[in-house]
């Protein structure tokens, strides 16, 4: 697969995981909406409490070895995806196992979780063996950039989870509508995935051939595992430390303020098959590296300018007036993102680059400097302080990602990059602190006003980044067959 063709499936793929993300959150508020009617507050506890302790046994149920086929730079052959495919059943049914054995203790850490919850537990477990058996047509669909399957797939599954999860909790089935749910999407998963690529599954399993994706998918899932360490700072220690209400505040702050990170997360899953096929091209790789950090940078740059100017106006209009003490965590979780989006764009390169350990030492960092700041903070100032604490670890953290890649990849611009979006961002802010934020108080008028602040900022980024939109153009017009990677 050429370079031109690479950048044309990348773009491409931007913009299916974006249509994909409009779906999906549509999908989820609509579904939230029935499900809350259905479902009473218990229900949704003990819900988040069994998916918490279902995703701890997830992160061994991945070795990683998944994205260390997706990095290679030769298509990955049969007998590598037999043993991987066979390597990740082995492990996931033994984490079944596992999880079978030892869910009944479950009710001695949440004493108030209901009977049979042990039993639900178990019955979710069953979601790892079905992900894990379509780790090889999903590394085929990553590695040849196919994000328009991937996110028809992803949407069949959303559909699956949410379809399956309102119908029975209407017909009453209560916490037992989420375990279906659950199985359903990952069925709908599996079954998707071979349709979508067909593969014809193998038995081998050898360690000369796993040996090295495991020594590079070790450090890969060690990161997401450090992650889930970080961030169950906020329901384990803040719910503990300041109570359910000052936690939703918390937590409304987080996912709200955080929202800006949809545009990254898709950058971040398209630019590591992009930044894999590249990796030896350094020039390329680090111009790769800064149009996705300088697209990165538009969303949480215009939701810092809008949250700062109009936090007031969209938390009445959308959220309604019970939620304005959660201000403040709105603010300093969003303004955190000012630095916060780099780190997975830069860490999606390090990955490609066969360095995935850079990023897990990082990440102890900064989670032991989390869990070390955090209740300190919330001791003295409360809820603020649990947020201001939250945040210390975002800014030295990326801080620290940068340094790394400067000396990683001389030349590399990060700073310039983001000055477009931020010149944007800043034009908004001037628009709605001086003029918007004053009249924008009802739905339709709010809808006026983002929309406005939207062009506003796009056209003075596009104006001072027109070759980046030249390129982007470029990029989806006519190009010649090119030999395909498969």
């Amino acid at each position: 697969m050429d370079v031109a063709t690479i950048k044309r499936r990348a773009a491409l793929g931007v913009v299916f995981l974006a249509l994909r993300t409009v779906f999906v959150q549509l999908c989820i508020l609509g579904s939230t909406v029935v499900l809350a009617r259905a479902l009473t507050p218990a229900e949704f506890g003990v819900y988040a409490i069994l998916r918490f302790a279902l995703t701890f046994f997830e992160f061994f149920g991945d070795a990683g070895i998944g994205g260390a086929l997706v990095r290679k730079e030769a298509p990955p052959t049969r007998d590598e995806l037999s043993n991987v495919f066979t390597f990740q059943c082995l492990v996931a049914g033994t984490l079944v196992v596992v999880v079978w054995l030892v869910a009944s203790g479950i009710e001695l850490i949440w004493s108030e979780l209901p009977a049979g919850s042990a039993w639900l537990l178990r019955a979710m477990s069953l979601a790892l063996l079905l992900t894990a058996a379509r780790v090889a047509p999903a590394v085929l669909m990553e590695r040849s950039l196919k994000f328009g399957h991937i996110a028809l797939l992803e949407m069949l599954q959303t559909v699956a989870f949410y379809g399956v999860a309102c119908a029975l909790a209407v017909m009453g089935f209560g916490v037992r509508a989420w375990v279906y749910a659950l199985l359903a999407q990952s069925a709908t998963g599996l079954v998707g995935a071979y349709l979508m690529n067909p593969w014809r599954p193998g038995i081998e399993l050898r360690w000369n051939v796993l040996r090295p994706l495991v020594a590079f998918g070790v450090p890969y899932q060690l990161k997401g595992l450090i992650s889930f360490a970080n961030s169950a700072v906020t329901p384990l220690y803040a719910g503990a430390a300041l109570g359910p209400m000052r936690l939703g505040y918390i937590n409304w702050g987080l996912n709200t303020g955080f929202f800006s990170l949809k545009i990254v997360e898709i950058m971040s899953r398209v630019s590591f098959p992009l930044f894999s096929r590249v990796q030896n091209d350094p020039r390329l790789l680090r111009k790769s590296m800064e149009t996705s950090l300088q697209i990165c940078a538009l969303g949480p740059f215009f939701c810092i300018a809008l949250f700062t100017a109009m936090g007031p106006n969209v938390t009445e209009v959308i959220f309604t007036k019970k939620w304005l003490p959660g201000l403040p965590a709105l603010y300093l979780y969003s303004w955190a993102l000012g630095i916060g989006f780099i780190s997975p764009v830069i860490g999606a390169a390090f990955d490609a680059m066969g360095r995935p350990g850079i990023i897990a030492r990082l990440a102890i960092f900064w989670t032991a400097l989390n869990w070390l700041v955090v209740p300190i903070a919330t001791t003295r100032w409360g809820m603020i302080g649990f947020v201001a604490g939250n945040c210390v670890h975002i800014l030295f953290g990326n801080l620290a990602v940068v340094v790394v890649a400067r000396r990683m990849l001389p030349g590399i611009r990060i700073v310039r990059p983001l000055l477009p979006p931020l010149v944007g961002a800043l034009g908004a802010f001037a628009l709605a602190w001086f003029w918007t934020r004053h009249w924008a108080w009802g739905p339709a008028s709010m809808t006026a006003a983002v929309s406005l602040l939207l062009i506003v900022d796009l056209a003075i980024t596009a104006l001072l980044a027109r070759r980046a939109v030249v390129d982007a153009i470029q990029l989806f017009a006519p190009a010649k067959t090119p030999a395909v990677d498969s």
